[in-house]
C-alpha cells in the first residue's frame, strides 16, 4: 500500500494510539514519535460520563498538543472543546459512524470554535459508505465550502504533508457528489470516461471500467476485471465497496 502503483496515498509518517481504552499509556506514542508527526487517537468516541473526561484525560497523560488529532469526538462538550483549542489539537470527524452507531455526532459548537476539523469515514462495520456519503452528510451540519475544506486543505496540515507532496496529489469535482479526476504522485489515478476521451490512445490503455452502484462509471488504473474475478472466487458476485453494488 506504501507503492507508487497503490490506487491513494498512504501517509506512512504517523504516531497513533487506538484509544485510552485499549492503550493506557498515549503518550508513549506522542513522545517516542518525531515532533514533526502527527499523533492520532480514538477518542471521547461515546455518550457517557467516561468518554467526556477523555479528552482532559489525554491532556493528563501529556499526550494533547498541536500534533493530536482525535477521531470521532461524540462526547466533546464546551469545556473539551476549548481543551482542543488552546492545545491546537485537531479532530477527524466521522459523523455516519457516530449517528449509526449513538444516534448523535460533534456539537456544532465544535465547528465555530477554531478547532480545525477533517472529515473521514469510518469502519465499513458501522460506517458502508464511501467519502462522497459521507460529505452528503456532513452538509446537514456546515457549508459545502467548509466540506470541501474537510477532505483537502485540512486534512493536508493535520496530517503535515509538505507543499511539495500537494503539488503532485489533487482532485478534481464535477459538481459536490462526482469525482471527475484524482491525481496521487503525479499520476491519474481515476478519470471520468468523458476526460478520458481527450488523453492518448497509449495513455488510456492503463485504465479499466469500475461502475459502482449509484455513481457513474469511472476509470481506475487498476486490474480490475483481475481484482473481480478473484474477490468472486471467494465471494460470489455480489460483490459491494463501501457498502454500494459493483455492477461492472
Amino acid at each position: 500500500m506504501f507503492g507508487p502503483e497503490f490506487p491513494v496515498r498512504v501517509v506512512r509518517r504517523v504516531a497513533w494510539a487506538h484509544s485510552q481504552a485499549f492503550d493506557p499509556r498515549p503518550d508513549e506514542a506522542i513522545r517516542k514519535a518525531p515532533r514533526t508527526w502527527p499523533f492520532v487517537v480514538h477518542c471521547a468516541e461515546g455518550v457517557d460520563a467516561a468518554a467526556g473526561r477523555e479528552v482532559a484525560g489525554l491532556d493528563e497523560a501529556g499526550a494533547l498538543d498541536s500534533r493530536t488529532a482525535i477521531v470521532h469526538g461524540v462526547a466533546l462538550r464546551r469545556a473539551s472543546i476549548e481543551l482542543l483549542r488552546l492545545r491546537g489539537a485537531s479532530l477527524v470527524w466521522c459523523p455516519t459512524s457516530n449517528l449509526s452507531m449513538f444516534g448523535r455526532t460533534v456539537p456544532r459548537s465544535v465547528f465555530a470554535a477554531g478547532v480545525p476539523v477533517a472529515l473521514a469515514t469510518d469502519s465499513a462495520l458501522s460506517a458502508p459508505v464511501d467519502l462522497l456519503d459521507e460529505m452528503a452528510v456532513a452538509r446537514r451540519y456546515v457549508p459545502a465550502a467548509r466540506v470541501r475544506e474537510m477532505v483537502t486543505s485540512v486534512p493536508a496540515r493535520i496530517l503535515r504533508l509538505s507543499p511539495r507532496v500537494l503539488e503532485r496529489d489533487w482532485i478534481a469535482m464535477r459538481g459536490e457528489s462526482e469525482v471527475a479526476l484524482v491525481v496521487v504522485n503525479g499520476r491519474i489515478k481515476l478519470i471520468s470516461p468523458e476526460l478520458a476521451a481527450q488523453l492518448p490512445k497509449s495513455e488510456r490503455r492503463r485504465f479499466e471500467r469500475l461502475h459502482v452502484e449509484c455513481r457513474p462509471p469511472v476509470l481506475v488504473a487498476a486490474p480490475v476485471a483481475r481484482l473481480r474475478r478473484a474477490a468472486e472466487k471467494h465471494l460470489g458476485s455480489d460483490l459491494r465497496l463501501a457498502g454500494k453494488q459493483v455492477l461492472a
